[in-house]
Formats: C-alpha cells, sequence, structure tokens
C-alpha cells in the first residue's frame, strides 16, 4: 500500500472509530447538539452528567494500537467539550491479558482490545481472523471483517449474544519465530521454552 493510501485508511479509520463510540456515549448520556467547525470537524456537546469511560487492553502503552487509542480518546474528549473522558489501562494494568473478555462483561472495564480467538466457542465467525495464511494483507483483513460486522446476520449474532459491538478490528501481521542462535532444522525446538 503507498504512503497515501495509508494515511487516508488511517485517518478514516479513526473517524470511523470516533464516530462509533461516539454513538454508544451519547446513547448512555442522553441528547447532544452537535456543531461544525470552518476545519471540518464536528464538536459534539453531551447533555447530563460528564461520562467517564474505562479501557482495559493488554498493549503496551507505546504500541501503534495504544497510540491510535490515545488520539481518538484526546479526540472524544475534545469533541465533547471534555464530558466525556476515557481512562486506559495498558498491558494489562487492569485486567490480564486472558480476562479482558470477562473484565469487559462483568463491568470493570466499558470497553477493551481483547482477541475473540481467547474466546471461540463465543466468537466462531471472529476467531477465523487469527488463521494467518488467509492473508498477509492486514489492511483487507480489518476492512473485511468490518464490513462483516456490517452486513453477516451470523457474525452480528455471535457479538450481540454477548452483549457486545465491536468497534474496530485490528488485524495482526505474520508471525515470526526468532531465536537467540543460528537455528538448522526443527530438531532445534526440542525441549525449548518459546515465548508468545
Amino acid at each position: 500500500m503507498n504512503r497515501g493510501r495509508a494515511q487516508e485508511y488511517t485517518a478514516v479509520t479513526r473517524l470511523i472509530t470516533v464516530l462509533a463510540i461516539l454513538a454508544l456515549i451519547v446513547s448512555a448520556c442522553g441528547g447532544t447538539t452537535t456543531e461544525a467547525s470552518g476545519d471540518g470537524t464536528t464538536t459534539t456537546e453531551v447533555a447530563g452528567d460528564p461520562v467517564r469511560l474505562v479501557y482495559a487492553s493488554f498493549a503496551v502503552e507505546d504500541s501503534p494500537h495504544s497510540q491510535a487509542f490515545a488520539w481518538m480518546a484526546d479526540e472524544m474528549n475534545k469533541r465533547t467539550n471534555g464530558r466525556v473522558t476515557i481512562e486506559p489501562f495498558y498491558a494489562g494494568a487492569l485486567c490480564a491479558f486472558a480476562d479482558i473478555f470477562d473484565c469487559i462483561k462483568d463491568g470493570r472495564a466499558d470497553f477493551g482490545l481483547f482477541l475473540p480467538v481467547q474466546q471461540p466457542s463465543f466468537f466462531p465467525y471472529s476467531s477465523v481472523g487469527s488463521v494467518l495464511f488467509v492473508s498477509r494483507d492486514t489492511q483487507a483483513h480489518s476492512e473485511a471483517f468490518s464490513e462483516m460486522a456490517k452486513t453477516n446476520d451470523q457474525f452480528k449474532a455471535e457479538w450481540a449474544a454477548q452483549g457486545m459491538a465491536p468497534l474496530w478490528f485490528a488485524s495482526i501481521g505474520p508471525a515470526i519465530l526468532g531465536a537467540n542462535e543460528p537455528v538448522e532444522n526443527i530438531d532445534w525446538l526440542k525441549n525449548k521454552s518459546i515465548r508468545a
């Protein structure tokens, strides 16, 4: 993908994310007043009390996922004139990696970054994204899943059954296994400890 297309995709993805989360917040808070500015952005005044949301993530704070999220949280705060704040918990600080799904379900977090493949019985359609050989094009992965979340009844139903709605899909690239010494053959893996 060329650089211009990548930047355009990132900007569109961010805007869609902000609008999706804003819609959820607005529905929880009551009425709104939206004001357009000359630079093409909008500010939404959320009626009612200030809203504080909690975000749980397994990703470290300086990861690309976390940086995109920090941008979105800052935009949300600006566009609601400070009424909506999002408190992020990175690197499993609120909920361990394996517990983020439960953390969202039980209300410790309002939303979070988790892998549907950790709950394949709940997310059979969403879990297919963990099959890396389907495509090495992470943008195509994300776009396909976003489209399925809007148009595929089975896909939508598995999220609805959990009382959740996907806000965006972040695909991963090809997995790489690294070693601290030369690897000559598959036998090298015998009795080795692997962190993933």
